[in-house]
């Protein structure tokens, strides 16, 4: 059972597979009352009667924080994962250390948050030297490179 989990304040993803990890999935959504369900006993059970499953699952998910069900994992020895969102992605302490995100001044956005690039050399460290240009911040550099004069492009409003 591969999934992407809603629980009550967040998104959890787990992996359990094995009938081992099935087992520690339950007990880590405290549901290890399922376990005893001849529904769910075995994979082929859980196949036959997924949707019982899925329902008694959401139960499950909608009485549990992301921190208990992570901790329960560990305890029970399933592999899982919080899901980071948007708002929260900058704050994981690995992009923390990594230094993932920055923040500057747009000229028209105001003070935004940006991703740095992903890969980290140390020698030859990528830099982010500006903001996304706005649309035809650089329509007469490119038209002149291209060879054309730009008041002739624009006195004939083919660009912005």
């Amino acid at each position: 059972n591969y999934a992407a989990l809603e629980l009550n304040d967040g998104f959890v993803a787990v992996s359990a597979v094995s009938q081992p990890e099935f087992e520690g999935y339950m007990r880590a959504l405290n549901g290890g009352h399922l376990l005893e369900d001849p529904r769910f006993a075995d994979t082929a059970s859980r196949s036959a009667h997924a949707a019982d499953l899925r329902l008694e699952v959401k139960k499950l998910t909608d009485a549990i924080s992301v921190e208990e069900f992570l901790a329960n994992a560990v305890v029970h020895d399933v592999p899982a994962s919080g899901i980071n969102t948007l708002r929260s992605a900058p704050d994981e302490p690995q992009g923390v250390h990594n230094g993932s995100f920055f923040e500057r001044d747009h000229p028209v956005a105001g003070r935004i948050r940006e991703a740095r690039h992903a890969p980290l050399f140390r020698g030859t460290p990528a830099e982010t030297a500006r903001h996304a240009p706005m649309r035809g911040e650089h329509t007469d550099e490119i038209l002149v490179e291209l060879g054309f004069d730009p008041a002739e492009i624009r006195d004939a409003d083919a660009v912005f």
